[in-house]
């Protein structure tokens, strides 16, 4: 047993049909029914404008190292976004447009690169949703060690393998398959709700919010 170099390919995915469900859903609306405290940091910001939406495949990394990442391409199944934490590096990529056209032929859900990418011009126009926190032409190496499906802390957040990722151009959200059901009921109110306060803006010019004045009221607010 190599300690800290390990690959785990048994993982519990999402279903087909709850992908299916929160693809269509804003990440915003998203976390406003999780207490707004699930989203990813902000330092990892989309490389183009297509929706991610898939279970988690994680990887972690000794920083500017991608061996990983081609065993985790050839092996994860459709649907899969793969999460490679590499220390935040800056100044070695982890991937390019290669690998990530690689990973959008074999169907994956998209790619997020807690450090380094490069090719950027390419992968804003490429139709696969990619993920990354800076950008050098600085090639990666290939040795490792690392490990594949284990529990990762991203930033804010710790992701487990399987969990729901769900990311759209204002950025990422992580979901535990057990908060599924409950949240899509939720998720389904604050549509609702929402669309209803849209109309009323564009149809009426009116947004309802004697909210902050009761709330000024309440805190002696003086005029």
């Amino acid at each position: 047993m190599n300690i800290g170099f390990n690959i785990n390919n048994q993982i519990e995915r999402c279903s087909q049909e709850d992908i299916n469900y929160f693809k269509e859903i804003p990440v915003a609306n998203i976390g406003d029914c999780m207490n707004r405290n699930a989203c990813l940091s902000s330092a990892l910001r989309p490389a183009n404008k297509v929706k991610l939406c898939g279970s988690a495949y994680t990887i972690k990394s000794v920083a500017g190292d991608n061996l990983l990442l081609y065993y985790a391409i050839d092996n994860a199944k459709e649907n899969d976004v793969i999460i490679y934490s590499a220390d935040g590096y800056d100044n070695r990529a982890i991937c390019g447009e290669l690998m990530c056209s690689w990973a959008m032929k074999r169907k994956l859900g998209g790619i997020i690169i807690d450090g380094a990418v490069r090719d950027i011009e390419a992968l804003s126009e490429l139709d696969f949703p990619v993920y990354y926190k800076s950008v050098s032409p600085n090639g990666p190496f290939k040795n490792g060690p690392g490990e594949v499906n284990v529990p990762l802390a991203v930033r804010n957040q710790v992701i487990n393998p399987g969990d729901l990722i769900v990311g759209d151009s204002d950025g990422i959200i992580c979901i535990k398959q057990e908060d599924i059901p409950q949240l899509k009921e939720d998720v389904d109110k604050v549509m609702k709700k929402e669309q209803k306060i849209f109309e009323g803006v564009i149809n009426n010019s009116f947004y309802e919010i004697g909210w902050v004045y009761d709330k000024l009221n309440e805190n002696q607010i003086k005029y």
